[in-house]
């Protein structure tokens, strides 16, 4: 295989990394709706869930470990190999996807929840990364909106979960087994179809990502220590999880006596035993000069990112709307079918198929949009997901307020345009305001702030719900969030340097 990619051929190129991730994005999203949509058929076979604070927590919990490894994925992508980094996370959350469908206890699915938040965090900041490597001039809001529409695809086909989950032939389990084995054998030609892309800032600059070829990572010793680690860490905490007695949430680790650790621990510290693997087999790599990655530390990457103004404007803005963006999407189909009475099959779809359509519509818009006034104007992509913004404030406050079924649709019909212009320009922005060495880096943050806040707004909001808080309390107090978010994206001055290369391309 060729180590470099041909320019002639860049533009086709550019569009099949596109259509070879959207099956990847589409999964991604898929996996964590069936949960949402398929809530009542889990509670009633998992009778230890209990409440919907655990229900909350439990979203709430994959949302934290996922932030937390987000950064950490997005940083791997960087320095290792975004390629390498996509194909590794969509086989192991597959894997894990398929396991889900045999947990019988709460603490087997928070487990399983726990290891489906670390292997997913390593997907988004690469994959979006890597399209931003191969979409650098007037297709960047598009490119990424289209594989935003894969993540909507995976959304609606996650709303009709609830009727799988009432099929007496079929059922929740199902569902899971099916569509881990179905990421795991993709997974399997996408490593060899796959490229990384060298990227350079500038002609003549040194700072370039190189691809791999697959014999140096197969007979890579530190490569597959770290695939070895990998595989037996999830063996010994679903180990732990089937033998051991389980107290609250806890386990009992047989090297620790009568000393409880909570599952989300261990798992949590399997995970920061992964990056400190993943940080040895960098170094060995770098020391034995077997690539031309950049030498950017971690260190000195959190540096450059957090003396940018501009770069911590769009981690909030990136993260506001999120409080909201999550409830919706992880709760609306419980909503829909408490408040209307209504199945959860048919919750499912309509707290997601309008919705998610019309998010795929707002991405084309907005990222066509995006892209031609980016010719003209640097601020364009901005202004475009500002405006976006502006349509959800009122649709997050009529989704709280609404009286009808079809009235909560339309309002989520809004809220869906609205987010699709928001959603295809945050890469293309953060594209204006970091170097491309450090975009996966930056995106991974991005999310942990984003999906931290959102696990909190998950958990909270079960709380609430068990307090009799009315949906309009808490949507109007989402919809003063986002209206301050609109402010603080407009706030955001994008590189000028970054900026008129794109526009030059």
């Amino acid at each position: 295989m060729r180590n470099s990619i041909q320019e002639s051929s860049l533009p086709r190129l550019a569009w099949l990394v596109v259509a070879l991730l959207m099956p990847v994005a589409l999964l991604n999203y898929l996996d964590r709706q069936l949960l949402a949509a398929m809530k009542v058929s889990l509670m009633n076979d998992i009778p230890s869930i209990g409440t919907e604070e655990n229900w909350g927590f439990m979203l709430g919990q994959f949302k934290w470990i996922y932030a937390v490894m987000s950064p950490i994925g997005g940083y791997v992508a960087d320095r290792i190999s975004r390629r390498w980094t996509i194909c590794t996370s969509l086989f192991v959350w597959s894997a894990v996807t398929w396991w889900t469908g045999h947990v019988h206890t709460f603490e087997q699915l928070l487990a399983a929840r726990s290891l489906m938040g670390i292997s997913e965090a390593f997907y988004i900041p690469a994959g979006l990364a890597l399209i931003a490597d191969y979409h650098t001039g007037s297709t960047r809001s598009r490119a990424v909106g289209l594989h935003q529409m894969a993540i909507y695809s995976g959304v609606i086909a996650g709303g009709f979960g609830g009727y799988i989950a009432d099929s007496p032939t079929l059922g929740w389990r199902f569902a899971f087994d099916f569509c881990g084995i179905l990421g795991m054998i993709y997974a399997v030609p996408l490593v060899f179809i796959l490229r990384d892309r060298m990227t350079t800032l500038r002609p003549g600059n040194s700072d370039a990502v190189t691809s791999s070829s697959l014999p140096s990572y197969l007979f890579n010793a530190s490569y597959l220590l770290i695939v070895a680690y990998l595989t037996l860490r999830a063996l010994v905490v679903a180990g732990f999880i089937a033998a051991k007695p389980v107290v609250e949430h806890h386990v009992v680790i047989p090297w620790s006596g009568d000393t409880f650790m909570s599952v989300p621990t261990l798992i949590l510290l399997g995970g920061l035993g992964m990056f400190a693997a993943i940080v040895a087999a960098i170094g060995n790599r770098l020391k034995n000069g077997r690539d031309s990655v950049a030498r950017t530390t971690a260190l000195t990457s959190l540096s450059e990112l957090f003396s940018n103004g501009s770069y911590i404007l769009l981690v909030l803005y990136f993260t506001l709307p999120a409080l909201a963006g999550w409830v919706v999407r992880d709760w609306m189909p419980a909503i829909l079918s408490k408040q209307y009475n209504i199945g959860q099959g048919k919750a499912g779809v309509a707290a997601t198929l309008y919705l998610q359509i019309a998010a795929v519509i707002g991405v084309m818009v907005g990222g066509y949009l995006a892209d031609r006034w980016m010719q003209t104007n640097i601020r364009a992509r901005i202004y475009v997901s500002a405006l976006g913004m502006m349509l959800i404030v009122p649709a997050i406050f009529g989704v709280g307020s609404a009286s009808s079924l079809w009235g909560s649709v339309m309002f989520l019909i809004l809220f869906g345009f609205g987010w699709g212009l928001f959603d295809c320009n945050n890469m293309p922005i953060l594209s204006q305001i970091v170097r491309p060495q450090v975009r996966a880096t930056a995106y991974g943050i991005m999310n942990m702030v984003s999906i931290s806040c959102g696990g909190l707004g998950d958990w909270g909001f079960g709380v609430l719900q068990d307090e009799g808080i009315t949906l309009k309390a808490i949507f109007g107090a989402f919809a003063g969030v986002a209206i301050f978010s609109t402010i603080l994206v407009l706030l955001i001055r994008p590189r000028p340097s970054l900026a008129e290369e794109e526009q030059s391309l």
